[in-house]
């Protein structure tokens, strides 16, 4: 009888060790999975309005023309000053990613990359919509000017402004990240694997031949340096090609990332998040985002598309000799965008 009460009591202790260790361990990881999050809110971006002066980025080897027979569109601009009707969707998250260069003495660069990423919860599905960098759009409170600028005149804020106004488009969340991080992203992963053409091939190896990389066509296993040179190549067709390019880059990080293993997802996305700015994005608005989003990161499906729509747009040189997609039919757009965004 004694040393039936001693055997239940060492079972209970045991019980009781074996249930502190997983509370432990639940604990520090609920305090890691919190410090993770601490430097992702606590990385807010600079929303300061204050105009800067902006020059083209000097970074991507110059070898022919991009648009070498431009077209001039008609001088009546065809931009709206009255806000668009807000696109109204339920059960959705748009996510708009910002790749931009920083200058020096921290003015911003020009938002070159502009990517939004409609997130459908139920249909387990994630939209990714490409825009072009040099749609030409009315600021609210400022002016006309190319998409890609927003950001450089007045931050975050007149970015979201700026969509909202044009395409009707509530921006839920806005991620950015400086076109230096994007590549130490890509190594901390360990690098993407991505289909190459000899096209692409050949450019790269001639614009980028003081690096002597060893690049064939077909699948190659890119570092985040030659991922960058690839995401930005636009010379050899045109800027609509180099959007698709960022998509497949994007689509190549997110399959490298759902791979890793549990804990070593946890260290990853430990050293990417400091390298991640973002915009009024508070605690409690990232544990719903990951609670909701995580069950969806083995499963979900991905979609590409491209804005403006295709026959809706003249591009060329406008009145002050910029090179310009200038819409044309706005109406269209603003419904193509909502069909996007729809479940």
């Amino acid at each position: 009888m004694k040393e039936k009460k001693n055997r239940k009591r060492t079972v209970l202790i045991v019980l009781v060790v074996v249930i502190s260790l997983v509370l432990l361990v639940l604990g520090g990881i609920v305090l890691y999975v919190d410090n993770l999050i601490s430097k992702l809110v606590d990385n807010g971006g600079n929303t300061d309005t204050t105009f800067q002066t902006v020059t083209s980025i000097p970074t991507e080897p110059t070898m022919s023309q991009d648009e070498t027979t431009p077209t001039l569109p008609s001088q009546e601009t065809t931009v709206p000053t009255i806000p668009a009707e807000i696109i109204d969707v339920d059960d959705v998250i748009n996510i708009m990613l910002l790749g931009t260069d920083e200058k020096d003495g921290g003015i911003r660069g020009r938002s070159d990359s502009i990517i939004l990423c409609t997130i459908k919860v139920k249909e387990k599905k994630v939209c990714m919509t490409s825009f072009h960098r040099d749609t030409w759009v009315y600021m609210p409170d400022w002016w006309h000017d190319k998409i890609n600028a927003a950001y450089v005149y007045g931050g975050f804020e007149l970015f979201k402004d700026t969509m909202e106004h044009n395409f009707g488009l509530q921006i839920d969340h806005i991620l950015l990240m400086e076109f230096e991080h994007f590549t130490e992203v890509i190594d901390i992963l360990g690098g993407v694997d991505i289909e190459l053409e000899q096209s692409e091939v050949d450019y790269l190896l001639q614009g980028y031949n003081a690096y002597n990389w060893d690049l064939k066509v077909g699948l190659n296993h890119l570092d985040g340096t030659q991922a960058l040179a690839y995401s930005r190549i636009r010379r050899i067709d045109s800027n609509w090609q180099r959007n698709e390019r960022q998509k497949y880059v994007l689509r190549s990080i997110f399959q490298a990332y759902r791979q890793k293993p549990i804990l070593e997802l946890l260290d990853v996305t430990g050293q990417i998040l400091p390298l991640i700015q973002t915009h009024d994005l508070e605690k409690d608005e990232v544990y719903n985002l990951i609670f909701t989003l995580m069950p969806m990161l083995s499963e979900c499906t991905i979609e590409n598309y491209a804005f403006p729509k295709y026959g809706t747009y003249n591009s060329g040189l406008n009145e002050d000799g910029i090179w310009v997609i200038e819409i044309t039919d706005m109406d269209a757009n603003r419904d193509y965008l909502a069909e996007i965004i729809s479940p």
